[in-house]
């Protein structure tokens, strides 16, 4: 298994298919390494909709706790 994280692109450069290239890349190293699954949080549903055009699917939903610093 194999998580995708911190994919960005600068806002000058974006809607150019550069973050879609570079998930696409890592996505399959990692399957050409082994791994059966990819998994990533996308920051928004825009965001999704990149990763879904490459062949990700919603899958769950995240939960995440956070304890508060005094």
């Amino acid at each position: 298994m194999t998580e995708i994280v911190g994919v960005a692109t600068i806002p000058a450069l974006r809607r150019r298919g550069i973050a879609t290239a570079l998930t696409s890349v890592a996505v399959a190293a990692a399957f050409a390494q082994g791994a059966d699954v990819a998994c990533l949080t996308a920051g928004d549903a825009s965001a999704g909709r990149v990763y879904e055009r490459i062949g990700f699917r919603p899958y769950a939903t995240m939960l995440a706790y956070n304890t508060p610093t005094a």
